[in-house]
């Protein structure tokens, strides 16, 4: 009798003795253990259609279930380095983590509003495009060089932690944020980033490289900056705050003009995980997961919001 084993992850909070928990925990790592797929358009996409792409053109040519058997094993996923699932109207990619070899993965017209790619640190081509995602972390996710998430509801993004990048394409989203100060801007031949009417700042390595560069492209309204500053009025031009170690792994310190009055910390996904009102010049984070968070300090005049990645 053929029994399903399910590969448990732990993704957030604590460990019973008081440590921070970082670090993926399987419970089983034989190849046949079959992987769970709670989306059922995600598995009959992986189960049923060639979506695996295994001569690396950019498209499906076979399935990823490869002993027919109706369900993913473990070696079944991670023998795809290419996956094309679109127009499959999937809600969830839990399971993509388990796809630890992927190196392309493209997602289109689907109904998933989170990616977790932090298992996935071979990516090296992300397409997701017409869906309703709203969060990103690819800060685990060195290697990329294509990063083309259009026409979705995108917020947030900070790709300085992809010094590999060729191709940025993040057109027409609602993105507040964006960071591509990833110290190797000169080799982007390829950035499209109009259409985003709420985006007043992108952080760059150079702005006089990226104003002459003429394959960049951005609304008239948007400037790139060294340094953006997510704030409520002008007051944050005003009192600019740095924040260090970034990234950091235990401590982060906070330097400002003026004193604040309460001190927030929010996930990629808009969470709220600290909120504080003493010792609002530090913020211990070795209890964090690793990922991308926003630092949010409050001041009689405004706020001022930061991002930094916590290692």
């Amino acid at each position: 009798m053929r029994k399903h084993f399910t590969i448990f992850f732990l993704l957030t909070g604590f460990l019973l003795n008081g440590q921070p928990a970082h670090t993926i925990i399987a419970s089983n790592k034989n190849p046949d253990t079959i992987i769970d797929i709670p989306d059922p358009n995600f598995k009959n996409a992986l189960v049923n259609f060639p979506v695996v792409d295994t001569t690396g053109n950019g498209l499906g040519d076979s399935v990823a279930d490869l002993n027919g058997d109706g369900e993913i094993q473990l070696s079944e996923a991670e023998a795809v380095e290419g996956l094309i699932i679109s127009y499959f109207e999937i809600t969830s990619l839990e399971g993509i983590q388990y796809f630890v070899n992927l190196k392309t993965l493209k997602s289109r017209s689907n109904f998933h509003t989170t990616i977790d790619l932090s298992q996935n640190i071979n990516l090296k081509w992300l397409h997701v495009e017409s869906t309703p995602l709203e969060a990103l972390d690819v800060s685990h996710n060195p290697l990329l060089e294509k990063v083309w998430i259009y026409q979705n509801q995108l917020t947030f993004l900070d790709v300085s932690n992809n010094p590999n990048l060729e191709s940025l394409r993040v057109y027409t989203n609602p993105l507040t944020y964006l960071n591509i100060k990833n110290g190797n801007n000169e080799q982007i031949h390829n950035f499209l980033a109009y259409n985003n009417p709420n985006l007043n700042c992108i952080e760059v390595d150079d702005v006089d490289f990226a104003n002459s560069n003429p394959n960049w492209i951005k609304d008239e309204h948007t400037n790139y900056n060294e340094e953006c500053l997510l704030h409520s009025s002008e007051f944050a031009l005003v009192n600019e705050i740095s924040i260090y170690p970034n990234p950091v792994e235990e401590l982060l310190y906070m330097l400002t003009i003026h004193e604040p009055y309460l001190l927030e910390v929010f996930d990629i996904s808009g969470k709220k995980v600290v909120s504080q009102l003493n010792n609002l010049k530090e913020l211990y984070v070795d209890g964090f997961d690793k990922g991308m968070y926003f630092l949010k300090l409050y001041f009689t005049e405004g706020f001022v919001m930061k991002p930094f990645i916590k290692e």
